[in-house]
Order: C-alpha cells, then sequence, then structure tokens
C-alpha cells in the first residue's frame, strides 16, 4: 500500500507540474501588455516611460521565461501566487472567500445530485421498461440535453421574475439568517443539481442493470432477497465504476459552474475567472487554473484510493 501511494503522488506531481509549465507558457501568450494593464492612471505622460520599466522590472518581466517560470514556481509551492493586477492585493486574498463560496454550493449540489440520482437509477434499473422508468429516462435526457446557461436563465424567469419565490442572484453571507442564505441558494443549487444528477441517473441505472442480470444476483432473488437488501448487495458489485462516476461529477461540477455562478452573480471563483480572463489579470488565471487542475488530480487521486480499498488487486496491478 506504501509503495502504491508514493507511485500515485509522484505520478500526479509530475502531471502537475507539466500542467503548470503548458499554463504558465498559454498566459504568457494572452493578447494586451500587463504592465500597461498595472499602469497607474494618473501617471503623467512625461512620467510614463519611466513608471513603466519599473513596473516590468518589479513584475521580473525583464527576465527570461524559463527565469520566470522558476519563480513562480517557487513562489506557488511556498503559497504566494502574487499580486492580482484588478484588485491589488495579493492572490490568495482574492480567491479564499469566493473558493469557500463555491465548494459550499457545490458541495450542496454533489450530496442532492448523488441521493436523487442514487434512489432515481436504483428504482428504475428495478423497473427497467415500465411507466415510472420512461419518465425518470425523458427527465434525465432533457437535463443532458439542454444547455447550463439556458436552463439557469428559464429557472430564473420562473422563479424569480414570474412569481417572486427566490432571488435571481446573491450570495451565502454569514450575517443573514440561515432562511435568508438557503433562499438565495435555492436556485443555482436547482440549476446546477438538474445538470448534475442526470448523467449519474443514467449511469447508475445501467450499471445496476448489467449487475441485475449478473448469476448472483439472480441466486439472490431466488433466495427471497428483495428491496433495499437486494439494492444494497448490487451496489456493491458496482462499486468500482461508481467511484470513478461519483469522483468525476464532482471535479466537473467546480469547472462546470464556471457560468452558472456568472449568470446567478454568485461570488465563487467561476466569477472570478471571468473577470480576470476578461481584464487580462495575468496571475489570477494562472492560480485559479492551477487550483482547478490541482482539484482535478486530487479527485483523482481521492478514486484511486478508494479503489484500493474497494478492491485489493488494484494496488498490485
Amino acid at each position: 500500500m506504501k509503495s502504491y501511494l508514493i507511485k500515485r503522488i509522484v505520478s500526479m506531481a509530475f502531471t502537475l507540474w507539466m500542467i503548470s509549465m503548458v499554463m504558465f507558457l498559454l498566459v504568457k501568450l494572452m493578447p494586451q501588455d500587463p504592465v500597461a494593464l498595472a499602469m497607474p492612471s494618473h501617471v503623467k505622460v512625461a512620467q510614463r516611460q519611466i513608471v513603466y520599466d519599473q513596473l516590468k522590472e518589479e513584475m521580473g518581466l525583464n527576465d527570461s521565461l524559463v527565469v520566470q517560470y522558476g519563480k513562480w514556481l517557487g513562489r506557488t509551492l511556498r503559497g504566494d501566487f502574487g499580486t492580482s493586477l484588478t484588485y491589488k492585493k495579493p492572490v490568495k486574498d482574492v480567491i479564499k472567500q469566493p473558493l469557500i463560496n463555491t465548494l459550499r454550493l457545490n458541495i450542496m449540489v454533489f450530496l442532492l445530485s448523488f441521493l436523487i440520482a442514487l434512489v432515481g437509477g436504483v428504482y428504475s434499473a428495478l423497473h427497467k421498461g415500465k411507466k415510472i422508468d420512461r419518465i425518470w429516462q425523458s427527465i434525465t435526457l432533457f437535463g443532458m440535453s439542454v444547455p447550463g446557461y439556458f436552463l439557469a436563465l428559464i429557472i430564473i424567469y420562473v422563479f424569480a421574475f414570474r412569481f417572486h419565490l427566490f432571488p435571481s442572484s446573491g450570495t451565502w453571507i454569514s450575517s443573514q439568517s440561515l432562511i435568508e442564505n438557503l433562499r438565495v441558494m435555492v436556485l443555482p443549487v436547482a440549476t446546477l443539481t438538474l445538470l448534475s444528477f442526470c448523467t449519474m441517473e443514467r449511469y447508475i441505472r445501467d450499471h445496476m442493470i448489467l449487475v441485475l442480470e449478473q448469476e448472483y444476483m439472480s441466486a439472490c432473488m431466488a433466495r427471497g432477497v428483495h428491496g433495499v437488501r437486494l439494492m444494497l448487495h448490487g451496489l456493491r458489485g458496482a462499486l468500482l465504476p461508481f467511484i470513478t462516476l461519483w469522483m468525476n461529477e464532482l471535479s466537473m461540477l467546480l469547472v462546470g459552474s464556471v457560468f452558472i455562478e456568472y449568470i446567478f452573480a454568485y461570488d465563487g471563483i467561476g466569477r472570478i475567472l471571468l473577470e480576470a480572463l476578461n481584464r487580462r489579470d495575468y496571475m489570477l488565471v494562472i492560480a485559479l487554473n492551477f487550483l482547478y487542475a490541482l482539484i482535478y488530480l486530487l479527485m483523482n487521486f481521492i478514486a484511486d484510493l478508494l479503489y484500493g480499498i474497494a478492491d485489493p488487486r488494484v494496488k498490485h496491478s
């Protein structure tokens, strides 16, 4: 187990290093001059070149790309992601609260999506071809087909503007009451849940149907095992595919909520990323993309660990 963990950690570190190099070079190729963007607006014309040269030196842009990357990587490993050109403060201070907000939103969505998909998928598999199964498949097909931004606009129009049930925008604020915070979260959570649980439900349904067709499941049913006990027995047989699904969905939620956060004016890292791209905030763009890559790799690493727990043979493969 120890050697297995070491190999996975080394593999993840190497992959993250390669991603960081590619990402750094791509951001450096973005148009516009970061020094010009950082230039204070009150600087007189006669002093602009002097201030420009000073800023360029302070930002380390006189160095070669290799040296710039080395300095950036060294600072990043120490937890220093540089200074945001837009907010004029350290990047880690800019993304701290939005990251907490995004994690809060996506954890709620994941738990709700998982419960709906698990119950719906298993129930559909146990009633394959019946009316309830056809209804579930129609709902999931709609959720998988409709674009996220379009679904968000429909939900905002119906529940915020038409019936005035929930606010169309807002963020969880610690000074607000729990009821007010939950009202703010309802529409973005509902949108992301509908987009997320559909894929999970169909995946669970299809794998449960395959499991139910296995001989050991037929033997269980012949011995009178039904209902919840049969469902739990079948889930154990499909555990590895489900681990892949859950970790992938959780990582994709964090990446895929960018536009939903922007539409609902939710103060998450999705909104921060879009603003950073629009304003060419290089340090902020690099830090957020590095964070997304790290989250995705961590989800895969956790999935590998769960594989080893669920099936000991994986550790030796």
